[in-house]
């Protein structure tokens, strides 16, 4: 893509610094620009920009993002088990609702509370249309853990500890035939979680 858009070399190796590029070759960060950044940049995400006039944008792809609304302010996580668990440590016990996101929705929170909404076509975001979809890939898959598998280990458990799962039921999953992958899209979805431990017990059980 740095080919592609004719974009500048740079030393930064992060990924995500991508979008930061497609977004400063248009000039200006509105919803306008980060609707064409969501529609170029290929992968999973939900980007989140600070801009300099204290205007707050999410771009929401296909990654979890949970946002709670008290009023005067905004709280967010990746997961609503993070969030409850900053508020409880917090001590807040205000009323909020919940601001629900859809996947190709962009939100643009204004300084006065106030907010606007765009959106982005999200046909692109087909992992199979995507070279990169080959390490979904069984042979890739398998590889790729017995590679990495220590050091990803240690990832999943201490992100499973942060959301309230213990390293047992991770080292339980793992026991009963699911890799990392299916772990980690399960650590960003509690109910698929609960659901595969509920399952597997169930099975055991028969």
């Amino acid at each position: 893509m740095r080919k592609s858009e004719k974009l500048s070399k740079t030393n930064i190796q992060t990924d995500s610094y991508i979008a930061v590029q497609l977004i400063e070759n248009k000039g200006t960060l509105n919803l306008e620009t980060l609707k064409f950044m969501a529609e170029k940049v290929k992968g999973s995400f939900c980007f989140t920009l600070l801009d300099r006039y204290s205007n707050f944008y999410i771009v929401k792809g296909d990654n979890p993002i949970n946002i709670y609304n008290f009023g005067n302010f905004y709280i967010y996580a990746s997961t609503k088990e993070i969030l409850n668990k900053a508020l409880k440590k917090l001590k807040i016990r205000l009323k909020y609702k919940e601001i629900s996101l859809s996947c190709g929705n962009i939100l643009k929170f204004l300084p006065n509370g106030n907010f606007e909404s765009g959106n982005f076509e999200i046909s692109d975001l087909n992992f199979q249309r995507y070279g990169w979809y080959s390490m979904y890939n069984e042979n890739y898959r398998n590889e790729w853990q017995n590679n990495v598998k220590d050091e990803y280990f240690e990832d999943l458990i201490e992100y499973a500890k942060m959301i309230g799962v213990n390293a047992e039921d991770i080292d339980f999953l793992l026991d009963n035939g699911y890799d990392y992958f299916d772990i980690e899209e399960m650590l960003y979805d509690s109910e698929m979680l609960e659901y595969c431990l509920y399952k597997i017990h169930k099975d055991l059980l028969i």
